[in-house]
């Protein structure tokens, strides 16, 4: 999708339309101000889309959303604060600049930070099936029943206990999870479902598990903690952080082909409205549904919920019932993605992660420095 030029008449209340008047001078600003060749990497244009587009975003669905609504408003102080600290006389050319390149700066920061704490580079992590050590599932399941109260300490764990709710499917393709080669009691499932197809699954993670990676700075654990306490979400931040990214309602089973797709904003989930956990499969390129280059070819539709047999087993035992992913999470996502790609910054992202991978080392006449100077600024903390 390429990228979109900001709305002149946004339709905000009267304090956002007041602001947006910054945003459109910085836009203007910044598509007819000639940038280096690191500008690929960090753009002011970019910047000051994701940000337009960000607000845009959050007004245009804080009716279905509410805790948007913080986040609107957390946005309009940001741009009104930047745009007050310059060093000209009021008015001047000097301190019009000023403002459009604090405004772009606060964008770049929003994509390094916001972006950052959906998108992970850790990759998928499966479930190794074919491993002859591995017990029956029968085996697993009741400690895993038994042990569901408890947040689970590692992927592998939460993997397990995901795949277990979910009823050992892909909650996006609905394939059966590859053990269904080895293992009686899903093979009696799949048979069950009427379902012949099965993939390697991964546990997805909503909330990126990279932000609770240990080798990362304490601020970047701070920024995410910040970033989601000004959407409102302090509670939810403050469950996810201190280890407990693995919360089963920030992870959903899905297919290791889908995850890498969920990853990079390729799609994204939208409630659907007065059907709570029903959601509707979103993305930009019509393709993602009908190529099967990344696994089992997606429905357009889910529905979250405890997998009636694996329900009838907790009952049974009882066991307390895992909880399902969590919408507001699955919303703040689901807006940064449409952000990413109404203003370039998913292109732009995906660009730098290819000349990562090509780049090797960084050549001897300095000519791809921009590139490691990027990934180095994406790790500042504070704007």
């Amino acid at each position: 999708m390429p990228p979109n030029s900001l709305p002149e008449h946004p339709g905000f209340d009267s304090h956002g339309n007041s602001v947006w008047t910054y945003i459109m001078s910085a836009e203007k600003w910044a598509d007819t101000t000639k940038t280096s060749p690191a500008a690929k990497f960090n753009n002011d244009l970019i910047g000051v889309r994701v940000l337009g587009f960000l607000i845009k975003d959050l007004w245009d669905h804080c009716d279905q959303h509410t805790h948007f609504r913080a986040g609107y408003q957390s946005l309009l102080r940001d741009v009104t604060k930047v745009a007050s600290q310059t060093s000209g006389s009021v008015g001047s050319p000097q301190d019009t600049e000023e403002i459009c390149k604090n405004i772009c700066k606060l964008g770049l920061w929003y994509r390094n930070h916001l972006f950052r704490v959906f998108r992970s580079n850790t990759g998928p992590t499966p479930w190794n099936s074919q491993h002859p050590s591995r017990p029956s599932i029968e085996v697993v399941k009741k400690q895993i029943m038994d042990d569901m109260a408890s947040t689970p300490k590692s992927k592998p764990e939460a993997k397990q206990k995901a795949l277990f709710r979910d009823g050992y499917r892909c909650c996006i393709s609905r394939a059966f999870d590859s053990l269904v080669m080895t293992d009686t009691a899903v093979q009696q499932r799949a048979r069950n479902a009427g379902i012949n197809r099965n993939t390697a699954t991964t546990c997805a993670h909503i909330f990126s598990e990279s932000a609770q990676e240990p080798d990362k700075p304490a601020e970047y654990a701070a920024s995410a903690l910040a970033i989601l306490s000004m959407f409102g979400l302090r509670d939810v931040a403050q469950q996810l952080m201190g280890g407990g990214v693995n919360n089963l309602s920030n992870v959903i089973t899905m297919s290791t082909g889908l995850h890498k797709q969920f990853d990079l904003f390729t799609f994204w989930l939208e409630e659907i409205p007065g059907k709570p956990n029903e959601y509707k499969i979103v993305s930009p390129h019509e393709l993602f549904f009908d190529m099967s280059d990344f696994g089992p070819t997606p429905s357009r539709q889910v529905k979250f919920e405890i997998d009636p047999q694996s329900l009838a087993e907790l009952s049974a035992n009882h066991s307390p019932l895992p909880p399902l992913p969590n919408s507001q999470l699955l919303a703040l996502r689901a807006a940064c993605a449409r952000v990413a790609h109404m203003s370039g910054a998913a292109e732009q992202i995906d660009s730098i992660s290819r000349d990562m991978e090509t780049m090797g080392v960084l050549a001897e006449d300095g000519s791809n420095f921009h590139i490691l100077e990027h990934v180095l600024g994406s790790l500042v903390t504070a704007y």
